[in-house]
């Protein structure tokens, strides 16, 4: 049977608008911060964008280049891709950055949807809270995976449930499946959310309806992995599965829980040491929302328990990773946006007794984590509205409170993180010959200085170096961290015989394998052309 549920009306609109204009705001500060959309800012965003350019142009990942998640986001930026043909590398990279942004603002939007069957506040406490999260700039200044994952993981949601909280019909719940499915293929921390989801249908609906959506995200997830599998001779398993399963749990991005936390919560990156309160917080914080759920067992939905558990696990994908960067708090903080909206929803509603009611109070600011005011005031109650309307004020104030700093600390954070972007090295422009086949530990630079693809051709260029070394040798190259072995060493060789130039962010980078004899070896191949404290170019002898 089809649920449907109430209709939206306009407190609810207004719920779901007034966090996507903040969200709007705080990107437009973003992208207006110098050099944000132009410049040079990290690394994976040039593998994702030269994947991309690469693959539209018939160059495989996994087979001619090394690609450590599954292909999705290849996909996903082929747009922009395409538009280099008409508009430049450059532009087509601004494009990119730009949708990226775009699906961040669209994600704030779909958090306040997927609660929606809990009123206004909730979906405003949802949605405000991922606005403001002070630390979402790592994951949406640029191309990063988290956003685009995050986007078909709300859709999912929003379309496998309706605005009464029921299990939807079959023909969404099959939609459902395929967008957990291609989220899937833009990273497999998208399972977790699958896996809530399947289990949730399973529970609400039984196993039919449970195997429906499970199918059809495996399928969509499959089809394209086994066909890429087929292409690169098992290169796609090796590299987006097995590789990333076998990581270890070393090296200075490997972060102690604590300070998984902090970074979490907004207020602290993981390379700086976690504040005392962080786990006693975090222990609060699940006592408050095991309390929440016991004191509305009655009331519960299939949605709410699919937030539970999504959000467990979504927070659970971030604490165990081996690895842990400055923008995967932004997957997990998702999932905390969810949760917090559902307890607000949940403690605000009818309260089944007095102590519940004080305790649903207590609750709610204690999960209060963005702006908001009190809009179900009108709620009814055998103890009365004000009571309610009392509890959903408290609320609503300690949501704006905590609105505004988030949003101060966010600005802040945007001008300090983006402060260290830098444009592309000005000598790549005329240093690199034009059409040359080139190779680089970095290819963010040469897309934005326009001197990526267009010697593509036959030569062999690799758009992950640190991917590669970690796939053939297990270990990551870092800037104090030498990797070499012999058959890195003999592929870097073979690669580096068919360009005419290469690029490296510093003299004899760390990213490329550098044993003994290498270096000579290198030497007598190519020459120092040009450099600066960008870019290093030597062009063939």
């Amino acid at each position: 049977m089809l649920h449907r549920g109430l209709p939206l009306n306009r407190m609810h609109i207004v719920a779901v608008g007034l966090p996507v204009l903040v969200a709007v705001a705080l990107v437009a500060h973003q992208m207006a911060q110098p050099d944000s959309l132009t410049g040079v800012n990290g690394y994976d965003d040039g593998v994702y964008m030269a994947g991309s350019l690469l693959m539209w142009r018939g160059v495989m990942p996994f087979a001619d280049f090394t690609f450590l998640h599954p292909p999705g986001i290849l996909f996903l930026l082929g747009p922009a891709a395409l538009s280099s043909h008409l508009f430049g590398e450059a532009n087509a990279f601004v494009l990119a950055r730009v949708a990226t942004a775009g699906v961040a603002v669209a994600n704030v939007g779909l958090v306040a949807l997927v609660v929606r069957r809990h009123g206004p506040l909730a979906m405003f406490a949802a949605g405000i809270m991922l606005a403001t999260f002070p630390a979402a700039v790592a994951a949406t200044q640029t191309v990063s995976l988290e956003p685009w994952m995050v986007l078909f993981s709300l859709s999912a949601a929003v379309i496998l449930f309706d605005r009464s909280g029921r299990v939807a019909s079959r023909r969404r719940q099959l939609v459902a499946g395929a967008l957990l499915g291609a989220g899937m293929l833009v990273k497999l921390w998208v399972a977790a959310v699958a896996l809530a989801a399947v289990a949730t249908v399973f529970f609400a609906g039984g196993r039919q309806q449970a195997q429906r959506v499970a199918g059809v995200a495996a399928a969509v997830f499959a089809v394209p992995m086994v066909l890429f599998a087929l292409i690169s001779g098992g290169g796609a398993i090796t590299q987006a599965v097995l590789a990333q399963a076998g990581r270890e749990r070393t090296g200075p991005w490997a972060v102690p829980i604590d300070q998984r936390l902090a970074a979490i919560s907004g207020h602290a990156y993981p390379i700086n040491p976690a504040p005392w309160w962080v786990l006693p917080t975090a222990l609060a914080v699940v006592i408050v929302i095991l309390l929440s759920w016991a004191l509305r067992w009655g009331r519960l939905r299939p949605v709410d328990n699919f937030v539970l558990a999504a959000g467990t696990l979504m927070v659970a994908s971030v604490l165990v990773a081996p690895q842990f960067y400055p923008y995967y708090p932004y997957f997990a903080f998702v999932g905390l946006a969810l949760v917090a909206g559902t307890v607000i929803g949940l403690v605000t509603s009818r309260p089944a007794s007095a102590s519940a009611s004080v305790a649903a109070s207590a609750s709610a600011v204690a999960v209060a984590s963005a702006a908001g005011t009190g809009f179900p005031a009108g709620a009814k109650s055998p103890m009365g509205r004000s009571r309610v309307g009392l509890t959903a004020g408290v609320v609503g104030a300690a949501l704006v409170i905590v609105a505004v700093v988030n949003a101060q600390t966010a600005l802040t954070t945007n001008r300090t993180y983006l402060a260290k972007v830098e444009p592309p090295s000005a000598i790549l422009g005329w240093a690199v010959p034009a059409g040359a086949c080139v190779a680089s530990d970095s290819y963010a630079p040469l897309i934005l200085a326009g001197r990526f693809t267009e010697g593509v051709g036959d030569c062999r260029i690799e758009v992950d170096p640190f991917g590669l070394a970690l796939l053939k040798v297990g270990v990551a190259p870092s800037s104090n961290t030498v990797v070499f072995d012999d058959d890195l060493t003999s592929d870097w060789r073979a690669r580096l015989l068919t360009v005419d130039a290469v690029v490296l962010v510093a003299p004899y980078s760390n990213f490329l394998p550098w044993p003994p004899g290498q270096r000579e070896w290198f030497d007598q191949q190519f020459y120092l052309f040009a450099s600066d404290d960008g870019a290093a170019v030597y062009l063939r002898r």
